[in-house]
């Protein structure tokens, strides 16, 4: 199976911005209790993994990374 970039991953993305919203919160005095941002998180994961069809590896089978010319394994990583 082909997988896609870490980059490329919705659930990645959305979970980086609920720790933005998280530290933002803290920062700017909105709080929202934290079992309702438990359960909202917990509602767009699952939404979000229903509609995965692929797995997220360190390389993209759909093209070069973010980074052209650079390997996403890392240096002396991968080939």
């Amino acid at each position: 199976m082909q997988t896609k970039a870490w980059w490329r991953s919705k659930t990645l993305w959305i979970n980086v911005i609920a720790g933005a919203a998280l530290l933002a919160q803290s920062q700017l005095g909105l709080v929202i209790d934290g079992e309702v941002q438990a359960a909202i998180l917990t509602v767009v994961n699952l939404l979000l993994r229903l509609i995965t069809n692929e797995p997220v590896g360190l390389k993209d089978a759909a093209g070069p990374g973010p980074f052209p010319g650079i390997d996403a394994g890392g240096p002396g990583v991968g080939g």
